[in-house]
């Protein structure tokens, strides 16, 4: 937020808009940016939950029974300082790591674990979430604390009991929010929002998730394990999370004038600590490495993928064990369902290039042989074209007369359904829908429409194919077209149930959308929805259409992006 009031506060999921930008040029006045509370006003869960948990925690100190029980045992609440200063830390710890990859990411590039992706730089919606969820680790100012390891030895062995109890608790709730679509949606699906993790992407939760993942378990422990391995695994913790989510393998930097890696600081249980690379892949790839601190225990239960070797494009293979769990496990989406047979089993073929010259004299092994190319070119580079229609929008000649790009157009569409509450296929149809408007003007919203069309709704479908007819009558009067602005009142729409849903389409986001300070969110916040919607089974809305699993090809979707299957 800036001073005296005058210029727009920085919020949730927003970036500068170009008149702060311009603002910030040197010889101006530098906008202050602050926090506010529009992101708790979006989040309920984090604008009540963590007050209920804290008053419930304040209330059990003042309960004679626990609150004896406690001082018996010697511990008293942490207290709000100690808590602030781990809050802090903790903050710092994370934009440290940012401000560590940003400065030296030329440097680093060799430790990216997934090296064909660009480190994202600039990503305040993913910063704000992290900084609120961090925020909560406030609450610790109630947890029980007092007593003192009696010897280095006690230390030692309490440090890996509570490491131990800790990643097995959470191998088994973290698994769980992946094996039960219910579970992950509620609570997990908003931290695998991203599949290329950054240094933001630790915290980047829901806060029920948080509440269940970390702050109850502490609580818990706190009554058991002695105080000083419990703090000194939420100052060591808090740096592991960061640097195990950074997308870097940065444990292997060097610190100066010593000489020696971060990684021996950190640690670990001999023969089973968990690399940057193990929790990387997770992200990637949705399954495997459900565990916390080591991989004991997804090595002996088989749910172990080491991961990608940083600087190499391709990820290791998953054990065949692993592999098993993760096909079995896969969780059915509700409104997308992904096919177990879809149509035609993938087998291995020694053919590259089938012989026939005619389709109807294709063997059934060509025509598999067809299918699997098919399907392996568009899990390959179906997201990628369809994202470069957009991004082909971004140039000064497609401003066409307004003060925003064609690109800009859609990018704004699609900040204002997202922040209007829109399902995630409205969202993504808000930011393609013009994406055909320079290749057929007076019918563009057909080619977004068909693109669509099989991953989406029929509803949505609609809105996009009849969205221009809609947006004249915002215009066409005023060019003594009064005719054409009532065009959308055509008795053959009117009759469509969808009619109310393009009205409001175009209302509230497409005739909207010309603003050329209006805080757009990045294409990169979109593409994990984009992805998400063309990973849907074709025409999952119509069990019977005749294109329905024509040559066996789905959309992207397959067993590695099995969570990008499941509708929002």
């Amino acid at each position: 937020m800036s001073d005296a009031g005058t210029k727009t506060p920085l919020s949730a999921d927003r970036v500068p808009s170009g008149a702060e930008m311009k603002a910030a040029k040197p010889g101006r006045e530098d906008p202050m940016v602050r926090m506010n509370i529009n992101f708790l006003l979006a989040h309920k869960d984090y604008a009540i939950i963590p007050f209920v948990v804290a008053g419930l925690l304040a209330a059990a100190w003042t309960h004679d029974p626990i609150a004896s029980y406690l001082e018996d045992r010697g511990l008293a609440p942490w207290g709000a300082a100690n808590a602030l200063k781990l809050t802090f830390y903790a903050l710092t710890v994370m934009f440290a790591t940012h401000g560590l990859v940003c400065c030296y990411e030329k440097e680093l590039a060799p430790l990216k674990i997934q090296s064909g992706l660009t480190y994202l730089v600039k990503c305040p919606h993913i910063a704000e979430r992290s900084i609120w969820a961090i925020s909560t680790t406030l609450i610790y100012a109630f947890l029980p604390c007092g007593t003192v390891s009696p010897s280095w030895l006690h230390y030692i062995g309490n440090w890996f009991a509570l490491a131990l109890t800790w990643d097995l608790y959470f191998y088994l709730v973290h698994g769980a929010f992946h094996l039960n679509k219910s579970l992950y949606r509620f609570f997990h699906k908003t931290h695998h929002t991203y599949k290329d993790p950054n240094c933001f992407s630790a915290y980047y939760v829901s806060y029920c998730s948080h509440l269940v993942t970390e702050q109850l378990f502490l609580l818990a422990a706190s009554l058991v394990v002695p105080s000083d391995v419990l703090v000194h695994t939420l100052y060591f913790g808090t740096v592991a999370t960061h640097l195990t989510h950074s997308g870097y393998e940065l444990t292997s930097v060097k610190l100066p004038f010593i000489n020696v890696a971060i990684g021996t600081f950190m640690p670990t249980l001999p023969g089973f600590g968990q690399s940057a690379a193990h929790h990387d892949i997770h992200h990637e790839k949705f399954f495997n490495n459900y565990a916390l601190n080591f991989t004991l225990f997804d090595k002996v239960l088989g749910t172990e993928q080491k991961g990608r070797v940083p600087g190499v494009q391709e990820p290791r293979k998953p054990s065949p064990a692993a592999a098993a769990v993760a096909v079995a496990a896969a969780p059915a989406p509700d409104l997308a369902p992904v096919k177990a047979g879809r149509g035609m089993a993938r087998v291995d073929s020694a053919m590259d290039i089938a012989s026939f010259t005619e389709l109807k004299h294709a063997t059934p092994a060509e025509v598999q042989l067809l299918a699997d190319k098919y399907q392996e070119e568009l899990d390959a580079n179906l997201l990628t074209r369809v994202l470069n229609m957009l991004k082909d929008q971004d140039k000064p000649e497609l401003m066409l007369g307004t003060q925003v790009t064609l690109y800009e157009h859609g990018l704004q569409t699609a900040t204002r359904a997202h922040r209007d509450g829109a399902s995630e296929e409205m969202v993504v149809a808000s930011l393609l829908h013009d994406v055909g408007e320079m290749h057929c003007p007076s019918n563009h919203g057909e080619i977004a429409a068909s693109i669509l069309r099989p991953f989406v709704s029929p509803e949505t479908s609609w809105v996009l194919e009849q969205h221009e007819v809609f947006q004249m009558y915002y215009y066409a009067h005023k060019t003594g077209a009064e005719d054409d602005r009532h065009r959308r009142e055509h008795p053959d729409l009117r009759a469509s149930p969808h009619w109310q849903a393009c009205a409001d389409f175009c209302e509230k986001w497409d005739q909207a959308a010309f603003d050329p300070d209006y805080d757009s969110l990045p294409l990169e916040f979109f593409e994990p929805m984009v992805r998400n919607v063309l990973s849907r089974e074709p025409f999952w809305w119509k069990h019977d259409h005749p294109k329905r699993g024509a040559c066996g090809v789905t959309g992207i979707a397959d067993n590695n992006v099995q969570a990008a299957a499941i509708p929002a």
